[in-house]
């Protein structure tokens, strides 16, 4: 008798624990929840205020003051230039135990479920939010935004988790956005990365000369994510103007091709955004012209740098590279062949991508190459002088 009451004791005092606990749980988590909810908007409307190419170093500070707390910085950090990034996650990706940078908030979701289930079914929603900008020589020259949540989705057959993502970053110069721009907007992308895996993705990425208005709308994120009864679970749910650009612009891109028009292979941007977009810019004579043998219409053009007007340090002064003309660019009656003759001089502005030291090919675009006189220079120097960024942006985790 006597051990049957002390285990009904033990069960009492068992229960109420676990009344208590999921007490708590139904009480801290959704509270933690809606703090971290409140402090991402108020982060998200910070990067919203900084305007590009006119905040200044002190606009920068105040933002670093504010959120000293969840900030850091790489290396230095002045205002001749910092990296600055601002960093949240919920109650259950601060435990070192399943800490996301590891990879263990994935490793709980796979090996014990039950433990994110439950956190799930209290209102937790397994999130991180990341804001970064970037001041060059007193001025914010770059602004990002990041939100990811952890999806529990399931059917009738099975249950899986995967990760949703949403990006907003600056990109110094086009070549950096992974897809060749809309020619209705060349300063700024949409998109989803292909092969993505156990993830929903999606992205906007814009330069620093991007519309105020145009990157306003790219950082639109619905952070209620955080705190919905019903969990976001599409790209839509999370950005949703850059997704619903993205669908009008993939139907369009697929008409065009049915069509069999490509205009984002053509030459649509004048030599001042060249000068300042592209990663390098050389004057340089034709030596011969030649037509390939690849059979796709491109032009084989040796060329002698004569001046690097920016960048280009892989070509030697004087040395000697094939530059492969698109065959969009030979369509042009002033880059036939015939017209390319040795002892002519020519702008050259293209994208870092591949030249090295052991390829002495260089790929270029359907802009080049650029006519030589006073009009086509000057803005291509124009557009040089705009350029003040590095050769990249330091992105880091």
């Amino acid at each position: 008798m006597g051990t049957i009451l002390r285990w009904m004791r033990v069960t009492r005092i068992v229960a109420i624990l676990l009344v208590s606990l999921a007490m708590i749980a139904a009480v801290s988590i959704p509270i933690q929840q809606g703090i971290l909810r409140w402090r991402a908007e108020r982060l998200l409307s910070d990067i919203h205020a900084l305007q590009l190419g006119k905040s200044t170093w002190i606009d920068a500070q105040k933002i670093m003051t504010r959120w000293g707390a969840w900030g850091q910085y790489k290396g230095i950090c002045t205002q001749e230039r910092c990296s600055y990034q601002i960093e949240m996650e919920d109650f259950f990706g601060q435990i070192p135990t399943f800490n996301r940078k590891t990879g263990h908030v994935w490793d709980a979701a796979q090996g014990w479920p039950w433990l994110l289930r439950t956190y799930e079914f209290f209102g937790g929603r397994s999130a991180i939010v990341i804001a970064r900008f970037e001041v060059i020589r007193d001025v914010v020259w770059a602004k990002d935004f990041v939100f990811g949540l952890d999806v529990d989705e399931k059917n009738a057959e099975e249950r899986w988790d995967y990760l949703l993502f949403g990006s907003a970053n600056t990109e110094w110069r086009t070549e950096r956005f992974g897809q060749h721009a809309e020619p209705g907007h060349p300063e700024y992308v949409v998109g989803r990365p292909g092969g993505c895996e156990g993830c929903e993705v999606v992205y906007a990425r814009y330069t620093p000369y991007a519309s105020p208005k145009d990157v306003d709308r790219l950082l639109d994120f619905d952070l209620e994510c955080l705190t919905r009864r019903n969990p976001c679970r599409h790209a839509i749910d999370i950005m949703p103007a850059t997704q619903r650009q993205l669908i009008t612009e993939r139907t369009v891109r697929e008409k065009e091709i049915d069509a069999g028009r490509y205009p984002w292979s053509e030459c649509l941007s004048p030599p001042e955004f060249l000068g300042r977009d592209q990663a390098n810019v050389v004057l340089a004579q034709v030596e011969s012209a030649h037509l390939d043998d690849r059979n796709d219409g491109t032009l084989d053009v040796d060329f002698r740098l004569l001046d690097r007007m920016k960048r280009a340090t892989f070509w030697n002064q004087d040395a000697v590279r094939t530059v492969i003309l698109p065959a969009r660019a030979t369509e042009d009656p002033s880059r036939k062949m015939s017209v390319l003759v040795p002892g002519q001089k020519f702008i050259l502005a293209f994208r870092s991508l591949y030249p090295v030291e052991s390829t002495k090919s260089i790929d270029v675009d359907a802009c080049n190459p650029i006519s030589l006189n006073d009009q086509n220079l000057n803005a291509i120097l124009r557009g040089i002088r705009r350029d003040v960024f590095p050769e990249t942006r330091d992105f880091w985790p």
